[in-house]
Order: C-alpha cells, then sequence, then structure tokens
C-alpha cells in the first residue's frame, strides 16, 4: 500500500513538472528579403491584415501590431473594421483601402500550420521498502509512461510594398502549445515588431509615407 501511494504521489510530481514545463513557446523557422530593406527603405504606415479564422483572434493580432508599431513611431491600420472577413474579400477591396488610408505597406499574417503533436515522457519509479530513507529497494523498479498531447502553430507574417505591391519581407515561426491566446498575440506581434525595426523594414526614422 505504501509502495502504491509513494508511487502515485511520484506520477503526480512528474505530471505536474511536465506540465509547467511547456509554456508556449515561440521561435523563428525562417525569413527571407533581408536584401530589400535597403531598396525599399523604412515604412512609416502600415495597413494591418491577419486573415485567422476566428474573429476575436484577428482583431487581437492587428491590435496588438497597432500597439507594436506606434512604439517605432510607425502608425498601423488595422483592417477588420474595413474587411470584416478578408478570405472573402477582393485584392481590389485592399487596395482601395491602402489608398484611401495613404498606407505606404501592408503586412499580412497567416496561419500556415497547424497540427497537435504528442510527446510520450518515459520514467521508472523506485519504491522504498523501509520507512527509513537508507534503506532503499533497488530491485522495486516499474517502467511508466506520460502522454502528452500539444498544438504546434506556425504563423507566418508578409510584408507588401504599398506602391509596387511587392512583396519586400517575411518571416515565418512555430508556436509550442499556445494556450493564452491574449499573451501569446502579444508575445507574437512583439516578436515580429522587433524584427521589422531590427531589418530596417519600419522604424522611427522612416519616410514619409505618400498620401
Amino acid at each position: 500500500m505504501k509502495n502504491t501511494i509513494q508511487h502515485s504521489l511520484l506520477s503526480l510530481v512528474i505530471v505536474a513538472m511536465v506540465a509547467t514545463g511547456c509554456a508556449t513557446t515561440t521561435h523563428i523557422t525562417g525569413e527571407r528579403g533581408l536584401a530589400e530593406a535597403e531598396e525599399f527603405g523604412s515604412y512609416k504606415k502600415v495597413l494591418l491584415a491577419a486573415t485567422l479564422k476566428n474573429n476575436d483572434a484577428r482583431v487581437e493580432m492587428e491590435n496588438a501590431f497597432l500597439s507594436v508599431l506606434a512604439t517605432q513611431g510607425v502608425e498601423g491600420v488595422v483592417s477588420y473594421t474595413a474587411i470584416p472577413t478578408p478570405a472573402d474579400a477582393s485584392k481590389d477591396q485592399f487596395v482601395d483601402l491602402v489608398k484611401k488610408e495613404g498606407a505606404d505597406a501592408v503586412l499580412v499574417i497567416m496561419v500556415v500550420k497547424r497540427e497537435t503533436e504528442t510527446k510520450v515522457t518515459s520514467f521508472n519509479s523506485s519504491a522504498f521498502n523501509s520507512d527509513h530513507y537508507t534503506q532503499y529497494n533497488a530491485g522495486a523498479l516499474s517502467s511508466d509512461a506520460l502522454v502528452y498531447e500539444y498544438e504546434v502553430v506556425d504563423l507566418e507574417a508578409k510584408l507588401f510594398d504599398a506602391a509596387t505591391e511587392k512583396m519586400v519581407w517575411s518571416i515565418r515561426t512555430e508556436s509550442i502549445d499556445p494556450k493564452k491566446l491574449q499573451q501569446d498575440i502579444h508575445d507574437y506581434a512583439k516578436l515580429i515588431g522587433d524584427r521589422l525595426v531590427a531589418v530596417g523594414m519600419v522604424g522611427t526614422n522612416a519616410a514619409p509615407a505618400t498620401p
């Protein structure tokens, strides 16, 4: 009975360790278009278009980028107020919105892949044959496995020059086990926003946008 209780407690400890160790992590998996930064220069006014199926997530995403860009002296323009469903919108609708707002660039954020993966953690649990910690029964081992399912989401952000409609920069990321929607979105926006500044695509030294 004592061994069973100890075994159960050990299992609970390991479950807790696995659970607490699986916070959301996002990292960059690919980036291209860096050579275009010098040719096109920094942008000052960016139209934001998050093409996400979940409308709440879309609104949160565009608002998050709005805040992040503002800290760099860059004006962001959300598209969700003018284009409720981007998946059904035509190219002309976006072009008209760009002209209306006087944006010099368009940032499109999309989900590239979403899947569930499984992690199996195996371990050996040991039992004590006495109340005293020095009397350890090394032979009393049992093999167990914990199965943990988690979600993997790949996002891609593409920056287009408004005048030429050419994609000048893109970045792809992978997020592991996203659970706190609002916090995860803001962390993602901060990551991408900081990168946009680092490569010179946007920033406080950007030239004025063409009206």
